[in-house]
């Protein structure tokens, strides 16, 4: 409104001021694509370091026990530099901007006044003393609210900074179930890998060419190295990552044409590493089947030997954890963590070293109530110890990616190759 007014006023005091916005629009254009890189940078040095103190306040004594608290010291010193100057950066190009619009304003003050003052000394125009102020006063209305915006331009630039690594999360795809997928109420649990091949990036390959047959209620081992790929063959098979090549079928069902609601109630999965929710006992174990009553609960508990650690705890199944159920051990953890797979009742069964944390005593306890577990049960046991995998219907041997080798214990160690 005050621009249409102005041009009204006088088209040439107008273009005067057209100039001066220009200028203004290109420097700060500019000075934005520079300041955005500036903060972008400022934020991640900021998620660094904010990283940092988290790891270390979590790990404080792990640090305290490797003596590493100077170390420590330095690196959280060297991430801080590094943020501090990035956010000095950041500051210096966005505080120009403001000062940078004012100085032009003003500029074109003194050249409305000095341009003004001449028409009327030459006469022959519209131009009046009372249109120049008039058209002073309808400048300062004009260029108030972009001066403001101009002036928070470094919180502008903070806050798309910010909002730039939201949005890479906000805008990840979801799961989406194929066009075609169906829903599988019940399984019988046969399972069939077909020439699969995998790889992270697309390019490099982790699994090569693996091809294999678990009928109903066998039992799968699955062994091998540190990093064969044990562990990202079922991730597969719940259909976690894509597959590069082959197709896995449950009961001749390709798992990418299953939705992944009905393929994750089929198989149930009991991790190497536990995780617990900020919940009862009672919730946690819950979470294999939403719909357990307590008495399943309880049972699922005792089947997996953690009846006797949670009774003892002062609110029994309905004692709170929290921070991942820190004031559990390890092995407790994973107990529960069992309990939560015998509550599933899941057709298809996957323990990836799921005894890694627990004693020797308990593990036997565990070990016979996993044989009941997995009775009429396809199971897939990924494990080191040879008490849990001896009898196990089939042994997979995996090497650098590569199926090298299958059969049971017997059958393996008279062949006096890789698993012997």
């Amino acid at each position: 409104g005050m621009g249409i007014a102005m041009l009204l006023l006088s088209p040439l005091l107008t273009g005067i001021v057209v100039l001066a916005s220009v200028a203004t629009f290109f420097y700060s254009r500019t000075a934005a694509r520079i300041t955005q890189k500036a903060f972008t940078i400022q934020q991640q040095e900021l998620g660094s370091l904010n990283t940092q103190i988290e790891e270390n306040v979590s790990g404080k004594q792990l640090v305290q026990l490797f003596d590493h608290q100077q170390d420590t010291i330095d690196r959280f010193n060297e991430t801080n530099a590094r943020y501090t100057a990035a956010a000095y950066r950041a500051q210096l190009f966005s505080g120009v901007i403001g000062p940078f619009n004012n100085m032009t304003n003003n500029f074109a003050y003194l050249l409305i006044t000095f341009a003004g003052a001449v028409a009327i000394l030459r006469g022959g125009t519209s131009i009046t003393l009372g249109v120049i102020f008039t058209f002073l006063i309808y400048l300062r209305n004009f260029t108030g609210p972009i001066n403001n915006i101009l002036n928070l331009i470094n919180t502008l630039q903070l806050s798309l900074a910010s909002a730039e690594r939201v949005f890479q999360v906000v805008d990840a795809e979801p799961e989406k179930d194929a066009p075609n997928a169906v829903e599988l109420d019940h399984t019988a649990g046969n399972v069939k890998f077909d020439h699969v091949s995998f790889a992270y990036d697309g390019k490099t390959e982790v699994l090569h060419d693996i091809s294999f047959t678990a009928h109903q209620g066998e039992v799968v081992a699955i062994v091998g190295p540190t990093g064969a790929g044990k562990t990202t063959i079922m991730n597969l098979l719940t259909d976690l990552y894509p597959l590069t090549s082959g197709s896995i079928t449950l009961d001749d069902h390709d798992v990418t044409q299953i939705t992944f609601a009905s393929l994750r109630r089929l198989v149930t999965v009991v991790q190497q590493e536990s995780f617990l929710f900020t919940a009862t006992i009672r919730e946690n174990i819950r979470m294999g089947r939403p719909d357990a009553t307590d008495a399943e609960v309880e049972t699922a508990a005792k089947a997996a030997n953690a009846d006797g650690f949670i009774n003892q705890l002062p609110d029994g199944y309905d004692t709170m954890l929290s921070e991942n159920a820190s004031r559990l051990s390890q092995g407790q953890r994973q107990l529960l963590s069992i309990a939560r797979a015998f509550a599933a009742q899941a057709p298809v069964l996957v323990l990836d070293e799921a005894t890694a944390s627990i004693d020797s005593n308990t593990e036997t306890d565990v070990q016979h109530a996993m044989n009941r577990l997995m009775q009429q049960r396809t199971s897939f046991v990924i494990a080191h110890r040879l008490s849990t995998i001896r009898n196990a219907s089939k042994i997979l041997v995996i090497d650098q990616g590569k199926l090298i080798e299958s059969g049971t214990h017997e059958q393996l160690l008279a062949a006096g190759g890789f698993y012997a």
